[in-house]
């Protein structure tokens, strides 16, 4: 039969002020080793942010922010949402809908905004998406259970979470070990407590990891984001080549 490949580390890692703790660079295992630094150049790639700046989106329309815009471009629940197993709950939309079943099988698509905070209750439950979505809200979002694709993540089913202040995973107190596949974009902090089992991507300006949780990046989530998310337009760097010259005088 084929043999077997096993992925040991992780593609890449860029970092330009070094490594912190007592370990420094004896636990960094990447392709690139340890020294890069971000090769972008300056200005590039910056934090996309949800409440500072005008955005214009592609239709042309004009929005005071990028949360405003995907407040505009969704199905809007007001107050604190909680899913959890146990308790069924829907929401329909034009632009946005979320079902999720007492026995804990939620189904997203589009976008779904919560003027409040967003939780995903219930220590020792867990929650089984399917579906094409993302859950907004402008305040924070706490995980407390298992939150897992049905199929196959990113290429079968993918959950986006914006956040415009904290996303929090594991912070209860009963809550254990999770295990989670998500897009995760939470403007002011991050922050992971427990030895969770994290895959998909984390944006945030801040990040607070403590019991060493285990993040494993999923490559094609990049081809099949979530709707709305932050920072997902394509970046084009425009690069020239000359071959000859030559001076022409007037």
């Amino acid at each position: 039969g084929d043999a077997l490949h096993i992925k040991e580390t992780m593609d890449a890692a860029y970092v330009s002020d070094g490594f912190g703790g007592t370990a420094g660079t004896g636990n960094v295992h990447s392709d690139n080793g340890y020294s890069n630094g971000y090769d972008l150049g300056e200005g590039v790639v910056t934090m996309p942010l949800l409440t500072y700046g005008e955005y214009k989106s592609k239709s042309g329309a004009t929005y005071d922010n990028y949360l405003d815009y995907l407040k505009a471009n969704a199905t809007v629940y007001t107050g604190n949402l909680t899913l959890t197993k146990g308790t069924a709950f829907s929401i329909s939309g034009p632009n946005g809908s979320l079902s999720i079943d007492a026995d804990g099988n939620m189904t997203i698509s589009g976008i779904v905004y919560a003027t409040g905070n967003i939780t995903f209750g219930g220590s020792k439950a867990r929650i089984i998406y399917s579906g094409n979505g993302t859950l907004v809200t402008p305040q924070s979002s706490y995980i407390h259970c298992d939150l897992l694709p049905k199929t196959k993540f990113a290429t079968g089913d993918t959950l986006g979470l914006i956040a415009g202040d904290k996303v929090e995973l594991a912070t209860g107190g009963g809550d254990a070990q999770l295990t989670m596949a998500i897009a995760m974009y939470a403007q002011h902090q991050i922050i992971s407590n427990k030895q969770s089992q994290i895959a998909g991507s984390m944006v945030t300006s801040y990040f607070s990891m403590s019991q060493v949780p285990s993040l494993f990046q999923a490559p094609e989530l990049a081809n099949h984001l979530p709707p709305g998310m932050p920072g997902a337009d394509p970046i084009y760097i425009a690069t020239i080549s000359t071959e000859s010259w030559e001076e022409i005088r007037p």
